[in-house]
């Protein structure tokens, strides 16, 4: 994983194709030991995600960025069950360690849905792209991030591209269901 890291820093684009072979590599071997936990599977197949979306691979971009929101999405709710576990028996040492938890692990299910958002504006599929950026929203809403926050600022920004917002009220207008 760290020599695909390296390879993907050097920004060279003969060093992409090796970069995503090491990276591919170290998911393939963490999967067969399945000594991580979920959450650190996430990490490497977000890094994944980002360097095919570079190279234009978007289907097996879009797969890697789909599984590490699926796993991201099933440690929440893991730790929301061990939250409210804590808050019923009155643990609230426990608790708030876990609300800290769940509070960064949301964030991260955010920044995840947001790259994954970026993954189809570049490839023009603003719909989809607008319900990533929607979903990590109302995400980062739910754990009270204000506007001034940077992932918030940054969707903000994506949502209110001319561009897209043309194609989709043009789609919307264009279909024959509407009017």
């Amino acid at each position: 994983l760290l020599r695909g890291h390296l390879f993907a820093q050097c920004g060279l684009s003969e060093f992409a194709e090796d970069a995503i072979r090491h990276v591919e590599m170290a998911i393939a071997i963490q999967r067969n030991l399945a000594l991580s936990d979920d959450e650190e599977l996430a990490a490497p197949l977000l890094f994944l995600a980002n360097m095919k979306t570079k190279l234009g691979q978007y289907d097996e971009a879009d797969m890697a960025y789909k599984e590490a929101i699926f796993i991201l999405i099933e440690v929440r709710n893991s730790v929301k069950h061990d939250h409210s576990e804590a808050v019923r028996t009155s643990n609230t040492d426990v608790a708030r360690d876990c609300a800290r938890y769940l509070r960064r692990i949301t964030r991260d299910i955010a920044a995840a849905l947001y790259l994954h958002g970026k993954s189809y504006h570049r490839q023009r599929l603003h719909v989809d792209a607008f319900d990533c950026y929607n979903n990590a929203l109302l995400l980062l809403k739910d754990i009270g991030m204000k506007k001034e926050d940077g992932i918030v600022k940054c969707i903000v920004r994506c949502m209110k591209s001319r561009g897209a917002l043309e194609k989709l009220v043009g789609g919307y207008w264009d279909d024959s269901c509407v009017v």
